[in-house]
């Protein structure tokens, strides 16, 4: 029997990290997981491609402009259940790393982040993380040792 296709949603997360041990996060200002830390992303836009998407979202909820060329694929996510909200989501991760925290120091919250945080890769638990994006930290986790 045929089923119909699913109704998936592609978000996309950008995993910015400084030197290659810290990393941009934002602390949520509305729910769900308000007040969690999570990657800078969201929805991707009718024709949008995901890494246009990515950069979009990264100057629109961080203030931080980045070249789409720039942003490396880094993983997907996507269990069915990962977003709490109704409907199925996937996101698409890319990863960008700053030389520096000069390059961030325009950085601002904004839309869904109530304040931005840059924290050590090693610093972070489990349970300070929203959606399902702690398995991108261990991922990062990963390439440094």
């Amino acid at each position: 029997m045929h089923q119909p296709y699913a109704h998936v949603f592609p978000t996309v997360d950008g995993a910015v990290t400084i030197a290659g041990r810290e990393i941009l996060l934002i602390e949520r200002a509305k729910p769900p997981f308000e007040q969690c830390l999570v990657l800078p992303g969201g929805h991707v836009d009718e024709g949008e491609r995901c890494a246009q998407a990515c950069a979009r979202e990264l100057l629109e909820e961080i203030n931080l402009e980045v070249k789409e060329t720039d942003l490396k694929l880094l993983t997907l996510l996507d269990e069915t259940g990962r977003d709490p909200r109704s409907g199925h989501t996937l996101s698409i991760v890319f990863t960008i790393d700053l030389p520096d925290r000069n390059a961030i120091a325009l950085c601002k919250p904004a839309t869904d982040a109530k304040h931005l945080h840059v924290r050590q890769i090693d610093s972070l638990a489990p349970e300070e993380m929203g959606f399902d994006h702690w398995q991108v930290i261990e991922r990062l986790r990963k390439k440094l040792s």
